[in-house]
């Protein structure tokens, strides 16, 4: 249980960053409004690059009974929550690369090095 609390608090301080970070809008519905994953429900749990940067691993989830979907285009990892549950911390994963579309993870072709971390490792990178 505190396991995925550590990794839900790390989804929403990585997003938190993705977002903020942006110079895209993330939305490209007709309400004009960002897309903010961390203010929309249930945030998306994710795994780290080399350099830090989150990416989510999964392009839907449930939350509280509400199916929630990344938008349309947006990078992911193809792994899903489960994977990232079975990784084992700070080792490195050769992670499949991918666009959501329809709420899932379409593979791209291409993989990138990916971590799962910590809050007590992503605390220490921000000091």
């Amino acid at each position: 249980m505190a396991l995925k609390a550590c990794i839900t608090v790390i989804a929403v301080v990585y997003v938190v960053q993705v977002v903020r970070g942006a110079e895209k809008s993330l939305d490209s519905d007709s309400s004009g409004e960002d897309y903010e994953l961390w203010t929309q429900g249930c945030p998306f749990l994710v795994a780290e690059n080399r350099t830090g940067f989150g990416t989510t691993v999964s392009c839907q989830h449930n939350c509280n009974g509400a199916i929630e979907k990344v938008p349309e285009g947006e990078p992911c990892y193809t792994i899903g929550e489960d994977g990232l549950g079975r990784m084992k911390l700070n080792l490195p994963y050769n992670c499949s690369l991918g666009e959501c579309s329809g709420g899932v993870c379409v593979p791209n072709g291409r993989s990138d090095v990916c971590f799962k971390r910590t809050w007590e490792e992503n605390n220490k990178a921000m000091a």
